[in-house]
């Protein structure tokens, strides 16, 4: 994967986060879990692009390239089920509908 990696660690009685370049970036966990939700939280932001939707254009933070459209727009847009067609809308059955 990436080039990220935060890292937690105890320093003197506090659980610490570390960049991956080895810098101290949060300090003051007093639980070793809420030491490591913070650091794989800085790693998904890390993981985040800048990227263009492909509906309005406007710039929003896409977690890759499966991730091409901004949530106001997804909210928006129909929903579509695994083969193609759209889900929720009235469907013509029989001849003549």
């Amino acid at each position: 994967m990436g080039g990220h990696s935060y890292k937690r660690d105890v320093a003197a009685r506090d659980y610490v986060v570390y960049d991956p370049a080895g810098n101290l970036v949060c300090r003051g966990f007093s639980c070793p879990d809420t030491a490591a939700r913070k650091a794989d939280q800085l790693d998904y932001d890390a993981r985040l692009v800048d990227r263009n939707c492909i509906t309005c254009r406007d710039v929003f933070k896409s977690e890759g390239p499966h991730n091409r459209m901004c949530d106001p727009c997804r909210e928006r847009a129909p929903s579509i089920d695994v083969i193609g067609h759209p889900v929720g809308l009235p469907t013509r059955t029989g001849r003549g509908a």
